[in-house]
């Protein structure tokens, strides 16, 4: 007679440090970030240093929280497909940070739509619209007022 020992599968937790792949995608498909070096190659991505697994502990807030809840129970080499509402992720698009401004108080030869611009106090925008001297910029996270899904494969739990 044989008989096969049972083994628990260890489940992510609080305060584990985790590692994981991911693909991020809007509504309509677009990736809009990835650690995976073929994903972002054919999505025209700019090349990064390296292609590594994120690493974070769960808990510490170092990723965004619906990120983090998803992992939780999650076995070494499970995958999950999530959806982080826009209210649980970056918040809606605020209207009090797309300013315009004439275009001799920017300092820069290139300025075009799409640029990226940085206020004195750091803050990162990017141009939205250049007309009659005039320059409109958002200063709004990239991803504000955007659902974000993610394709999630935990790949290690330290």
């Amino acid at each position: 007679m044989f008989w096969v020992e049972k083994m628990e599968l260890k489940k992510a937790k609080q305060e584990d440090t985790v590692s994981v792949d991911y693909i991020g995608t809007l509504d309509d498909g677009t990736i809009f970030d990835t650690n995976i070096e073929e994903i972002a190659k054919n999505a025209n991505h700019p090349k990064r240093e390296a292609y590594e697994p994120l690493t974070f502990t769960i808990g510490t807030e170092q990723v965004l929280k619906g990120f983090e809840e998803a992992i939780i129970g999650m076995v070494v080499g499970e995958e999950k497909e999530i959806k982080i509402k826009t209210e649980e992720a970056y918040g809606k698009s605020n209207p009090r940070n797309i300013i315009t401004i004439p275009s001799s108080n920017i300092d820069g030869e290139d300025l075009a739509v799409g640029r990226i611009v940085y206020h004195s106090t750091g803050a990162k925008g990017i141009v939205t619209n250049i007309e009659d001297n005039l320059v409109t910029m958002d200063f709004n996270h990239q991803l504000a007022g955007k659902d974000l899904n993610f394709k999630i494969i935990l790949k290690k739990i330290e």
